[in-house]
């Protein structure tokens, strides 16, 4: 009958510790990008209030455009009409850029992270395998 090698099963727990961990690890490392979520809904919702705003002021620009007969009043209006219409082009293009920056930024995070969380079990699993081989060989 074999005999049960003390060092081996402190080795094997310690193993299975170091595992648990690192799987720990993993589940922290998917919850990435969560925070930001409400960071961009945020966001979202400022760019939208901004808009509506700025659509509501077209509004009253587009009927006093109807209203009014003077010519140099009419050129101002339109002027000002669009001034908003660019601004609301430009706030939308930037709301686009701010949430593709910020999507490049997570998934850098979350790859950098999920390397190291690989690299660690990687040194993790050949270590521990190591050391059990040379066990079996004794």
């Amino acid at each position: 009958m074999k005999e049960k090698n003390p060092a081996n099963d402190t080795t094997v727990k310690a193993s299975a510790e170091a595992a648990k961990n690192l799987a720990d690890l993993a589940k922290e490392a998917l919850k990435f990008g969560k925070s930001n979520e409400d960071i961009t809904k945020a966001d979202q919702q400022s760019t939208t209030e901004y808009n509506a705003a700025l659509s509501e002021i077209l509004k009253s620009i587009n009927e006093e455009i109807g209203k009014t007969n003077i010519p140099e009043e009419k050129s101002n209006l339109y002027k000002q009409r669009e001034d908003i219409m660019n601004r609301m082009r430009e706030e939308k293009e930037k709301q686009r850029q701010n949430n593709n920056e910020r999507e490049e930024k997570d998934r850098n995070q979350a790859t950098g992270f999920f390397t190291i969380v690989t690299l660690v079990a990687l040194g993790a699993g050949a270590f521990t395998t190591k050391i059990l081989l040379d066990n079996k060989k004794a």
